[in-house]
């Protein structure tokens, strides 16, 4: 069972765990902004590294969410890009989806939906509540939270796009759309 990957930065997933997400629309940060965020971070943590002691475990986590605080406050206070959240038709369809997935694979704890991004606090301990002990975790009893974020995602986004695409038939308006 996949419970760690990387893309930008390591992910680590353990079966069900309590989850903080938070995800943002595409356009919401300027790339080279993003890439100076994670050169930063890359600096910090060479820094940590290249002391005489390796850093703690409790280190590392403070510098991650300063790292994590630096992409809020941007999200939070200068937001760019399109602000498709905004607009309550798109942030229903966030939050429907988020909730049509509550108590399926986990329990829906918290979530706010933001301008350009949304922050959810996910449960995915229930998925464990009916699995004994002496029974091995698989692809086909448990979801991880990769995948069940690439389902929000993927479906917000999608019926998003056709919610505008519905939109600019009736408007008669070109609407550049971006998916969440």
């Amino acid at each position: 069972m996949k419970t760690y990957y990387e893309t930008t930065l390591p992910h680590i997933q353990p079966v069900g765990a309590v989850f903080f997400v938070t995800f943002r629309l595409a356009d919401s940060l300027p790339a080279g902004v993003v890439a100076r965020l994670q050169e930063q971070y890359q600096q910090e943590l060479q820094k940590l590294y290249q002391q005489d002691t390796p850093p703690s475990k409790e280190i590392l986590q403070s510098e991650q969410k300063r790292h994590f605080a630096r992409f809020d406050r941007l999200l939070d206070y200068h937001p760019q890009g399109n602000l498709w959240l905004k607009k309550p038709e798109i942030a229903k369809i966030v939050m429907d989806k988020l909730h049509e997935f509550d108590q399926q694979y986990y329990d829906l704890c918290a979530y706010v939906v933001m301008a350009n991004h949304v922050h959810v606090l996910f449960d995915f301990g229930k998925q464990t509540d009916d699995i004994p002990v002496e029974v091995e975790l698989s692809i086909q009893n448990y979801t991880p939270l990769y995948k069940v974020m690439n389902l929000i995602k993927g479906a917000t986004g999608r019926s998003a796009n056709l919610f505008w695409g519905e939109q600019e038939l009736l408007s008669g308006k070109k609407i550049t759309t971006t998916t969440v």
